[in-house]
């Protein structure tokens, strides 16, 4: 599974596409972060904190992990890797689980730079003041966890189709869905506020508060499970076609 993991890396950063992709979302987030007029704008907030950075983020995550995502299988299958790949020696299961850990690993190396609004905020705080160091620490592990079920959703679209353009839509559509969907009609009808729950911003919201709650990341897990056996499923279906 090792060699899944860095050959997805090295697939991605092995092209001006991938370092592109990574650059425009670092650049989106300083652009909204710290230069334009707007809602996320941390120095017009005149708060020392960095909860504007957290909400946007899963966001941009919407488009920039799609765009990691969709060619991690999908590119397998049109150029006819996918059946070589296939005759490893290795399980569908730990295919489908090196591909995901691959994408995340991408989305990792993108957040370590973020980690500099945490210094640069720091020194802009008042000397009898600090930041809350318990929610940067549980938005953070939002942030993971939420990347790693929009990666777990990415490959499984990648899966499906060899067109890396449906991969894309289908990924970005299906992670909206599920992170703001349950949430936005639990607001608008309170009738049904039980589907708050259903949905990743719920959850992350609640991470984003500095409680590391059981519920909160075993609900994480569940969802990148389901879309990690999607996955499998779905290679092992191909298997069959190949044999």
């Amino acid at each position: 599974m090792k060699a899944i993991i860095r050959k997805e890396l090295l697939t991605f950063f092995g092209s001006p596409m991938g370092y592109l992709i990574v650059s425009i979302y670092l650049i989106l987030n300083g652009l909204f972060i710290w230069v334009l007029d707007n809602p996320y704008n941390v120095l017009l907030s005149g708060f020392a904190d960095l909860t504007a950075f957290f909400s946007l983020t899963p966001w941009i995550f919407l488009v920039f992990i799609p765009a990691i995502t969709m060619r991690s299988l999908s590119e397998e299958i049109r150029s006819g890797t996918l059946e070589v790949l296939l005759t490893k020696p290795i399980s569908r299961g730990e295919l489908a689980l090196g591909k995901n850990l691959g994408s995340l690993a991408v989305v990792m190396i993108a957040l370590i730079p973020t980690l500099a609004y945490v210094w640069v905020l720091n020194g802009l705080t008042l000397p009898n003041s600090e930041l809350d160091w318990g929610a940067i620490f549980g938005s953070y592990i939002g942030l993971v966890v939420v990347a790693a079920s929009f990666c777990s959703i990415g490959i499984f679209c990648s899966s499906l189709t060899s067109n890396q353009i449906v991969a894309f839509l289908g990924a970005a559509v299906l992670s909206f869905c599920l992170y703001y969907l349950p949430e936005a009609t639990a607001s608008q009808f309170p009738a049904v506020d039980f589907f708050a729950p259903l949905g990743m911003s719920t959850h992350f919201h609640s991470l984003a508060r500095g409680v590391i709650s059981l519920a909160d990341l075993l609900y994480f897990l569940v969802i990148g499970y389901i879309f990690w056996y999607g996955t499998r499923t779905q290679l092992q279906r191909v298997s069959t076609q190949y044999s």
